[in-house]
């Protein structure tokens, strides 16, 4: 692996009919909300393994299903519980329980498709002189945050899921005084206009077709 000494988490939530991608249900249904979750998370296990960069781990809320459990086993992934109430503190519980075995980590989801090796790589090449490395989506949030440390302002102080969450995390490493890089922004998939965005012919019909239809895009389209 090329950063050994780096973790690369991805967080999501375990797979279930009517409570995952939500905002995507008027569009999708629920099934089709589903599908496309399923297909993402997969896609983003299989590929981030494939770039050969570092350990990943996936922190799920909820059970993991069996085929996912296995493929997780299949691939080397470690499964963890993500903990605590709302998102920021999930997210710290993890950050802070992985930087405990790494020198760095990032921290990422599963519905941003233009998450290449080559943004992975340059997250952990700028924290060989920062404390993070952040890149925000076009919504006001962000899609990927590298840590070389970690602090509880990034987390606590602040509601996530809004279009504010992005400025207020850089103010917070403003405020503890870090040295951070902001790389190119980007977008993922939240909403039914991000679906649309995609530049799909048709909607897929369930997971294997969304599996298919999100691996096969041509990646330069996307960015």
């Amino acid at each position: 692996m090329r950063y050994p000494d780096a973790k690369l988490i991805i967080f999501a939530k375990t797979p279930e009919l009517g409570k995952v991608k939500t905002r995507l249900i008027p569009l999708l249904g629920e099934q089709g909300a589903l599908d496309f979750h399923v297909a993402s998370l997969r896609l983003a296990l299989e590929q981030r393994v494939a770039m050969h960069l570092s350990s990943v781990v996936l922190y799920l809320q909820g059970e993991a299903p069996q085929w996912l459990s296995t493929l997780c086993g299949q691939l080397n992934v470690d499964i963890a519980q993500q903990r605590g109430e709302g998102l920021g503190e999930r997210m710290l519980h993890a950050a802070t329980e992985q930087l405990s075995l790494a020198s760095r980590i990032v921290l990422s989801g599963t519905d941003c498709l233009t998450l290449s090796g080559q943004r992975f790589s340059a997250i952990y090449e700028t924290l060989g002189v920062n404390d993070a490395a952040i890149i925000g989506a076009d919504d006001g949030g962000y899609v990927a945050l590298g840590l070389a440390q970690v602090s509880t302002e990034l987390f606590t102080r602040f509601s996530f899921g809004n279009d504010q969450v992005y400025k207020k995390t850089i103010h917070a490493m403003r405020a503890l005084d870090w040295r951070f890089a902001e790389l190119d922004k980007t977008w993922d998939v939240d909403r039914p206009e991000d679906i649309r965005r995609l530049g799909l012919d048709s909607l897929p019909q369930g997971e294997s077709d969304w599996y298919a239809a999100i691996k096969t895009l041509d990646q330069r389209a996307l960015y």
